[in-house]
């Protein structure tokens, strides 16, 4: 691919962030629900969303709006270790934010969906893994 991601079969998350995010486990009371799960589930619920406005807001030309949604999904994609595609995000925020047209936005808003797809069932296997035995 052009922008140097490699579409992969391996785990998109980073050990390292999503080791630091289990530790915030040690710091929460028992009853407290598991922070991992809480922000994966809120990743797979809003990110879908925030990257179908980010392709409306493409299409209508709304690049403050571009620039927004990028840097929100960016900011999520990080918390999460999901470290190609917040070089992507990047790439589509820093095209809004400088106006540039000629940096190829809408192939990186496709890889990106590609990219949420693949990541989707290693963060589903990771959130199910914090789940506490019945």
């Amino acid at each position: 691919m052009k922008n140097g991601h490699k579409q992969n079969t391996t785990d998109p998350l980073d050990p390292v962030a999503l080791e630091r995010l289990k530790q915030l486990r040690g710091v929460q009371k028992q009853e407290e629900p598991n922070i991992l799960a809480r922000l994966i589930d809120l990743f797979l619920d809003e990110t879908p969303k925030r990257l179908h406005d980010a392709q409306d807001a493409y299409r209508d030309e709304n690049l403050p709006e571009l620039e927004l949604l990028a840097h929100s999904m960016r900011g999520s994609c990080a918390i999460l270790g999901l470290s190609a595609m917040v070089d992507i995000c990047q790439e589509i925020e820093t095209a809004a934010h400088n106006r540039v047209s000629s940096i190829p936005v809408k192939p990186h808003l496709d890889q990106l969906g590609q990219m949420l797809s693949a990541a989707q069932p290693w963060l589903i296997k990771e959130r199910d893994s914090e789940q506490p035995e019945a």
